[in-house]
Parts: C-alpha cells; sequence; structure tokens
C-alpha cells in the first residue's frame, strides 16, 4: 500500500497532462494560498504544495516562489487534503472543506526526522540477478523474482526466506511482468540472452507470453503477441486490457513504433495504432480520461477508442536529471 506521499508523487504524473481541466472549467473555483516557511520563520522557494480532492476526482501542485508563497486555483465544494513538501524538511498535510470562499493556509516545515533507513532483510541466492530481472508482489505477500522465466525465486519478506519457483518452458528475459486479477502473474514478451547476461544480435526477441500460477507453482503458456518485443512498454487500460508499445525487434536490435492490445479474457492480442515514434519501455500511465500518457520523448497521448497516438505538451523541466537547491 503506497503511504499518501508516495501517491502523491506518482499521481503528479497525471496532472501534467492535465486530467482535470475539464472538470475545473464545469465548477467554480476558488484559490488555496498561502506561505511556506521553515520551522525558523525562513521562505522555502520550490517547495511543493499538492491539493487532492476527495474520491480523488482533482488534483493540482505548485512550487512556492523566492518568498516561499504558494498558490493552487481548485473547484469549489469539495474536500482537500493539502500537502507540502520539500526537501530536508518534514511532510506535512491537513484536510480542507472548500465552499465558495477563498483560503489562506501558512505551513511552517520543521527538519526531517524520518529520512528512511536500508535494512537486509535476506537474500535471493543461490540466483543472482542482473539487468533483466523483474520483481512482482504476489497476492499472498511473496516477491517473485527472476531474469528470464528459467530460475525464478519466491522470497518472504517476512521470514526473508527463499524457494525456488517452477522453471518456464523457454527463456525469456527482458520481459513485462504484470498481475492478473485471479493471482496468476504474467511474464509478456523480452528476448533470450547471452552468457554474460546482454541481448545481443546472436540472441532474438521474442512474442512469448506466459502466465504463473502460485499457488499450484505451475506455467501455462498463452499465445503469442503479434510481433516479438525486447523490453516493451506496457500499461493497463480502463477496460482491463493491457497495452503493449514499442520494444526491441531483429534485425539490427532496432526499436518498433507498432503497439498491439492484449485481451486477458480471450488472451489474444490485436493490432493498433502505432507511436509516434519508435521506442521502447518509457513509463506510462492511465490517465483519469482513460487515456495513457507516455512520457519518453516524445510525449504523447494513447486514446483507446481511437486507437491512436497524439502529440501533447513537453515538460516544464525538460531535463528530469536536474537537481533542485
Amino acid at each position: 500500500m503506497f503511504s499518501r506521499r508516495q501517491f502523491l508523487r506518482i499521481f503528479t504524473v497525471s496532472t501534467l497532462a492535465g486530467i482535470s481541466s475539464r472538470f475545473v472549467q464545469a465548477q467554480p473555483t476558488v484559490s488555496l494560498s498561502g506561505q511556506v516557511l521553515t520551522s525558523e520563520g525562513n521562505p522555502i522557494a520550490s517547495a511543493r504544495v499538492t491539493g487532492l480532492a476527495s474520491h480523488n476526482s482533482f488534483f493540482q501542485e505548485a512550487r512556492t516562489d523566492a518568498s516561499g508563497n504558494y498558490l493552487l486555483l481548485v473547484p469549489a465544494s469539495l474536500t482537500y487534503m493539502l500537502g507540502v513538501s520539500a526537501p530536508g524538511r518534514e511532510y506535512q498535510e491537513i484536510p480542507l472543506t472548500v465552499t465558495d470562499a477563498d483560503i489562506e493556509t501558512d505551513f511552517s516545515l520543521g527538519l526531517d526526522q524520518h529520512p528512511g533507513i536500508w535494512q537486509v532483510v535476506g537474500s535471493t541466492e543461490p540466483e543472482t540477478f542482473g539487468g533483466t530481472n523483474s520483481g512482482s508482489v504476489l497476492p499472498d505477500g511473496r516477491i517473485f523474482y527472476c531474469h528470464d522465466a528459467t530460475d525464478p525465486i519466491l522470497f518472504n519478506p517476512i521470514t526473508g526466506e527463499t524457494s525456488p519457483a517452477a522453471r518456464s518452458s523457454s527463456e525469456q528475459g527482458c520481459h513485462m511482468p504484470t498481475l492478473l486479477p485471479d493471482g496468476h502473474l504474467l511474464i509478456i514478451a523480452g528476448g533470450t540472452i547471452d552468457d554474460a547476461g546482454n541481448f545481443s544480435g546472436d540472441e532474438e526477441a521474442i512474442a512469448t507470453v506466459k502466465a504463473y500460477d502460485p499457488t499450484g507453482n505451475v506455467w501455462e503458456n498463452w499465445p503469442d503477441l503479434n510481433e516479438p518485443r525486447w523490453y516493451p512498454g506496457f500499461a493497463r487500460l480502463p477496460d482491463g486490457k493491457f497495452l503493449l508499445f514499442g520494444g526491441g525487434q531483429q534485425p539490427d536490435l532496432l526499436r518498433t513504433d507498432s503497439c498491439e492490445i492484449l485481451d486477458p479474457e480471450t488472451r489474444e492480442s490485436r493490432m493498433t495504432g502505432s507511436m509516434l515514434r519508435a521506442g521502447g519501455f518509457g513509463p506510462a500511465i492511465l490517465l483519469l480520461t482513460g487515456e495513457v500518457l507516455l512520457t519518453w520523448e516524445p510525449p504523447q497521448l494513447y486514446n483507446p477508442t481511437t486507437g491512436q497516438w497524439r502529440a501533447t505538451g513537453d515538460f516544464v523541466q525538460p531535463n528530469r536529471a536536474e537537481v533542485r537547491t
């Protein structure tokens, strides 16, 4: 279960795509404003302020200016959780019931007293996983680790113990995993790898789809995808189907712009509209509008109704590795 702080970080991606713009236009808006200070009384610039309405019906964020001031414009007649965070400072959030009047709220952030710690809780020995591995939390809390689906490991984070899982029928490195509603784990596409664990010209991309049953510790082969995809992109659609996009293919290990939709009910896949540019497993998220936002350059949106991709706005911060001071 995500903490609210973790959830807000993830949910921000949806906001960047403007998921709430139509909702804002349909409702009267009020302002949430104020100042964010340190516990010593100094303004905090570039602090992150977030407003999340009940039932996730609206979300907005803002950054404070050089004087620590912030401003959010939100729909009236809703209840919000107003959260504030800044590097090295404690996280604070408060509930706000917004009527038809503007609200001014100041925050004073002390030093972060809970930066977190790392603790070794176990080992995956005898398996050592590298760049092609994946980890998936199963319904019973165990974690399924594998690198090519031939030597998977089941890890219990409570006891720290590991046990081998059943081997699948074929090698499937650089895959995409996802958990099905019935508790089965789906391993989708990928590629064969050489002895050094690399995907090279002597190996091949594959279209294989397999389901692992953690209760019976058995595998089941599903029909192949339409195209082989090494490290494909993946997103869930509103109707429960899966969008697979891009990935590496032969010859010459080139990426593709092709996409397809896998239906877990029928286990069949069909081709859909291609991306604006060939790519791989770019970060993607299902928005409240029902569209999929793909953030890898260029940022683009997939519409399941039309089956087409279209360009969306670039990030305000183009260099995502930039460090804020």
